[in-house]
């Protein structure tokens, strides 16, 4: 399948429709080469809230992330989505984690 357009969407808040996908796999900006810490934490609530809403019951996410504070916080603050697993990865010399998450 061949695309002939590039959309430009926002990623805390996307125009599809809630509980419309099966799975989201995102690895959002470290802040440390694209933005800052600051945006990278202000970023993860957006993002999992985001999440929340697109996935259907049972849908799971794959995040990679150097935010634990951020992921910790965000995933406190949207109850619908629980960790089941979290794996420490190095990215290009970056420690980071994987999270698998997934709605209930």
């Amino acid at each position: 399948m061949a695309f002939s357009k590039l959309l430009r969407w926002d990623a805390g808040r996307l125009p599809l429709q809630s509980g419309s996908v099966d799975a989201i796999a995102c690895n959002p900006p470290f802040g440390k080469k694209i933005g800052t810490r600051e945006s990278a934490h202000a970023l993860h609530p957006r993002l999992l809230r985001e999440t929340a809403r697109l996935l259907r019951p049972d849908g799971r996410a794959v995040f990679v992330t150097s935010e634990y504070d951020a992921m910790r916080d965000a995933l406190r603050g949207v109850p619908t989505l629980t960790l089941e697993r979290g794996y420490s990865v190095a990215l290009l010399g970056e420690w980071g984690r994987v999270y698998l998450l997934r709605q209930k």
